[in-house]
């Protein structure tokens, strides 16, 4: 039993059972702890999570290209969690649960490239690309955005300023890769001198 000298609490600080009492800038608080932990969590609740888990883990892994590539659509929140909401739906909404079929870095009207094709020198990639996608605003000095993701452990390089459109190729260096390891490398091309959000500011990202 606890027992205090001036009134019910007094100057009592503690635990009570499950009731904890503590003081805040000279204020006593109350707070109730659960009896019982909680049952881990099983079927439809304990998936939601794993997919929350493994989203969330690839944005944080990727958003350094993230943060550029949802800037334009975030509205009332941040770009990162623009990214977060639009990866979970598409993972969720996938038929393939592969990482290249659903997981998008950037989203946009913007032209993204035809032709995409890849050649791996070593430890690095070189990217090339031909002409922007046909109905879509494009030009030469776009920004061309890249990122290297290692689909095991998620460990990835970017390059996000460095090449222009129209100069149709740009080198990565590939993050580290054991034998059994897969790399995957996405590309978006984003207008140079952004005025105000626009969706036609960056394309939607591509995997080469």
């Amino acid at each position: 039993m606890a027992y205090a000298k001036q009134g019910l609490l007094g100057e009592f600080k503690g635990r009570l059972g499950n009731t904890v009492i503590y003081e805040v800038y000279g204020k006593t608080r109350i707070r109730l702890k659960p009896s019982v932990k909680p049952p881990p969590a099983t079927g439809a609740k304990k998936q939601a999570q794993e997919d929350f888990k493994l989203v969330m883990s690839l944005m944080q892994a990727t958003k350094a290209f993230v943060r550029i590539g949802f800037y334009d659509q975030a509205e009332g929140r941040s770009a990162f969690h623009e990214g977060l909401s639009f990866n979970l739906n598409s993972y969720r909404q996938a038929e393939n649960k592969d990482i290249g079929a659903w997981l998008q870095l950037s989203n946009g009207q913007r032209a993204g490239a035809q032709n995409l094709a890849i050649q791996r020198e070593g430890k690095k990639a070189i990217v090339s690309w031909g002409a922007p996608e046909p109905g879509k605003v494009a030009a030469g000095d776009d920004a061309v955005l890249l990122l290297a993701l290692n689909t095991c452990n998620f460990d990835c390089n970017w390059v996000l300023s460095k090449y222009q459109r129209s100069q149709q190729q740009a080198e990565i260096i590939l993050p580290p890769l054991k034998e059994d390891e897969e790399c995957l490398v996405f590309v978006a091309f984003r207008k140079q001198l952004q005025v105000k959000k626009d969706i036609r500011n960056i394309s939607a990202s591509q995997v080469v």
